[in-house]
């Protein structure tokens, strides 16, 4: 466990808590999001085998149409199509994506 210390452009810092796992090196997936305002909210997630990632978000600045708060959930069926759902606080969704590679 460690913690990342940095700061922003406008001289703001802030420090986000890291957790590696010891015994097969994986880490959690830390993103801080930030605005003009400072820190604006933070997600974490994490790879569970080679196709599903699960994943939390929350915001710290309220926006009118989008969540505070939400789960995300990816499974990838195939290289080249994955099934996502996102439920949170306002809305929740399920997508299948297809993507090509030129």
């Amino acid at each position: 466990m460690d913690f990342i210390h940095d700061g922003l452009l406008g001289g703001k810092s802030f420090r986000a808590f890291n957790v590696i796992d010891d015994f097969n090196r994986e880490i959690l997936n830390i993103t801080i999001d930030t605005s003009a305002q400072g820190v604006s909210g933070a997600s974490v997630g994490k790879y569970i085998g080679d196709r599903v990632f699960i994943g939390y978000r929350q915001r710290f600045t309220e926006t009118p149409y989008e969540n505070n708060i939400e789960g995300h959930l990816e499974y990838e069926i195939s290289r080249a199509v994955s099934a996502e759902v996102t439920y949170g606080d306002r809305t929740s969704n399920f997508s299948v994506l297809y993507t090509k590679e030129f």
